[in-house]
This record gives C-alpha cells, sequence and structure tokens, in this order.
C-alpha cells in the first residue's frame, strides 16, 4: 500500500476552492492567477491527465499540440514545482515492479499488472480506481436511502437521479448529506447537484 503524493500546496489550494488548474499554473508561470491565459491553463490540465496516464514526452507534446523539446521543459517545470507528484508517481512504479500490484487506500483493493512493462499505467489505474471505488460506495450508501429508488445511472462521476417534481428538494437534502467525502481524505471530496428537465438539457 501507498499513501498517497501529499503536495501541500496543492492540498491547501484545494481546501481553499481555487481551481486547481489555474492555481498551478500560476505557479509553475510565476504569475498571479489573475494573469494566467486559458491556453495556460489548458497546457496544464493536459500536462496532469498526461503524467497521471504515463504519458512520454512525445504522446504529451501529441495531446498538447507543442514541440516535443517544449514538452520536456514544461514536463521538468512541473516537476520542479511539484516533485511530491513525481515522488509519488515513481513509488508508484517502483512498487509495482517489485510486487506486480499495488493495494489501494480506501477500501484496501488491489490494483494488478499483467506484466512489468505495464508499470506505468499503475499510477492511473490505482487515481481512477480509487475514484471510482469512492463512487460505487457513494452508490451503495444512496440505494438505502429514500431515494435509491430513483437513481437511474451512473455517467462516469455523476450519478443520475431520475424524481418527482415534489420530491426533489428531499432528494437534494440526501444527496448532499450522502454524496461528500469529507473526513478520509487530506481535502474534502464535495458535491455538485443540478436540477434539469432532462439529463441532455445539460449540453
Amino acid at each position: 500500500m501507498v499513501s498517497r503524493a501529499g503536495e501541500s500546496r496543492l492540498i491547501e489550494a484545494i481546501r481553499q476552492g481555487r481551481d486547481l488548474h489555474t492555481y498551478m499554473t500560476s505557479v509553475v508561470y510565476g504569475k498571479p492567477e489573475t494573469e494566467v491565459h486559458p491556453a495556460e491553463r489548458t497546457l496544464m490540465k493536459n500536462a496532469t491527465f498526461a503524467f497521471l496516464y504515463g504519458a512520454g514526452d512525445v504522446k504529451f507534446a501529441g495531446m498538447a499540440k507543442i514541440g516535443v523539446n517544449e514538452a520536456k521543459e514544461f514536463r521538468a517545470l512541473y516537476a520542479r514545482e511539484f516533485p511530491h507528484i513525481d515522488e509519488y508517481a515513481r513509488t508508484v512504479e517502483h512498487i509495482a515492479r517489485q510486487e506486480g500490484h499495488i493495494i489501494t487506500e480506501y477500501l484496501g483493493r488491489k490494483q494488478e499488472l499483467e506484466t512489468n512493462d505495464e508499470a506505468y499505467k499503475l499510477l492511473n489505474y490505482v487515481t481512477q480506481g480509487e475514484a471510482g471505488d469512492v463512487l460505487k460506495k457513494k452508490l451503495v450508501e444512496l440505494s438505502q436511502t429514500e431515494i435509491g429508488q430513483y437513481m437511474a445511472l451512473p455517467i462516469h462521476d455523476e450519478i443520475l437521479f431520475e424524481v418527482p417534481e415534489e420530491e426533489v428538494p428531499m432528494a437534494l437534502d440526501i444527496i448532499k448529506q450522502a454524496m461528500p467525502e469529507m473526513d478520509y481524505y487530506q481535502v474534502p471530496l464535495t458535491v455538485g447537484s443540478e436540477v434539469l428537465n432532462s439529463w441532455g438539457d445539460k449540453y
């Protein structure tokens, strides 16, 4: 089992409710958050997901639509400013190569590799797998409430409910109480909710 990165500045930014990609961009570029250009934020977002997915410099460059040398430079800046993320990624990969699996903390579930050549993938497995564990646990908890009968479908990191109009206020109260995970992690996992006539109206 391996603990998470514990990057203190990011933990504090999340606790303060700041936009994480904007904050990280401001740190890397050394400018106020108010001066961060949308293209810079997009690059940071692409970088974070690229590193999480185990993408190399060439793959990251393609995702971010930048040159390979620029991708290498940006990765170096990223690692310099957020060293615990890089250390965590290397620790996960090392354990994966040594043991062939990682045990996630939330439910103690084993994430296994088929071959050592896939060790770089395990950071993504651990991160998204544990996020999935949280959602599944919350689905079970919600299924045991008065609105369990109204759960229609989980969609990625969302849950779709089909609720009679007169019961919407009650449903919102239950969702806001049941869904957040406030104490287990170093940062709160909060929840947002929207009331729509149909799920398609959101998009």
